[in-house]
């Protein structure tokens, strides 16, 4: 299952004894399903050197504002180091395959938006784009087309 895997067991933090370990979907991270008895849970690995364009602990924040406010699902686990983290699954959530979910997704948006949540952090999406053009400038990932932006 790569170093991801082999970092979990030597941190051992699993509150459970996982009977099956599947890896799914994910376009930055990878993720598994991990299955324990009638509970299932998933396990995000984020790449190597991801904290060099995601502050972890702004993440973590708002992370627990959002599972306090019933927005996201429990988060289990939440290491600000690696930005490894364990959350409760919820079936059901390949939402590009299911329209039927789009209904609650949109609820879901709503109630975020319309929250008096406080998460501390202000986004600021001017910003974020060019620190996410600096890192690709810098990094083994920048190609052409990103010199148009």
């Amino acid at each position: 299952m790569g170093g991801g895997y082999n970092e979990i067991k030597r941190q051992t933090i699993t509150p459970f004894k996982a009977l099956q370990i599947t890896k799914i979907g994910g376009m930055t991270n990878t993720n598994y399903l991990v299955k324990s008895g009638t509970n299932h849970y998933v396990l995000r690995i984020p790449p190597k050197n991801s904290q060099a364009i995601i502050n972890r602990t702004k993440e973590k924040h708002i992370e627990k504002v959002l599972t306090g406010g019933g927005i996201s699902a429990k988060c289990l686990y939440f290491d600000s180091k690696t930005g490894i983290k364990i959350t409760e699954f919820i079936n059901g959530s390949k939402l590009h395959r299911y329209k039927k979910h789009f209904n609650a997704l949109a609820d879901k948006l709503k109630a975020l938006h319309t929250s008096k949540l406080d998460f501390k952090y202000h986004f600021n999406l001017t910003y974020e784009m060019k620190k996410y053009l600096e890192f690709a400038r810098n990094s083994r990932f920048w190609f052409d087309g990103l010199k148009k932006a």
